[in-house]
């Protein structure tokens, strides 16, 4: 096996200030692992600050919040008894107001 390597974006400026476009965040698949689900999510568009949502906002995540790179799968581990009512969203970044 390979090992893995992280990545991570850089943006110069304000995320309000780039001309982005609301994504589409969405569960691919679901896979159970032991006592946890691994849920993978995916998004057409670049999303910068996405993340998953339960019933009990208590859940325990491998990760909390993350970045979407369009078309990139990302996979995040929840306990199975936890995963109840699981939704990906999206952060909606409001641009910045012209002045």
């Amino acid at each position: 096996d390979a090992p893995q390597v992280d990545a991570a974006t850089t943006v110069r400026g304000y995320y309000r200030a780039l001309p982005l476009i609301k994504p589409h965040v969405r569960i691919t698949h679901t896979e159970p692992s032991g006592d946890q689900l691994l849920v993978t999510v995916q998004s057409d568009v670049y999303a910068p600050v996405a993340y998953l949502k339960t019933i009990d906002d208590r859940t325990h995540l491998s990760d909390n919040y993350f970045e979407l790179l369009p078309g990139v799968p990302h996979v995040i581990a929840l306990p199975k008894d936890e995963a109840e009512g699981v939704q990906a969203l999206a952060l909606p970044i409001k641009p910045k107001a012209k002045e």
